[in-house]
């Protein structure tokens, strides 16, 4: 049993436009996906950065003598 190829009739104005259709749907999906990306790997360096933030200040406020060890 053999299985035809099918291959799109682009002569046809019909078919070339919903062609067209398909790859910019393609494309906004895929510039969608992108932006999701970096909207996520922005987020992951804001929060890293506040948390480093964070723990310098916090590490400033400490008074020095706390950090020292008992004799």
């Amino acid at each position: 049993m053999q299985m035809a190829v099918v291959t799109p009739d682009l002569t046809s104005s019909l078919a070339q436009q919903q062609f067209e259709q398909k790859l910019v749907a393609r494309n906004k999906i895929e510039q969608r996906q992108q932006r999701l990306l970096w909207v996520v790997i922005v987020n992951i360096i804001v929060v890293m950065s506040v948390m480093t933030l964070l723990l310098l200040w916090r590490r400033k406020r400490t008074p020095k003598h706390d950090l020292m060890l008992p004799k």
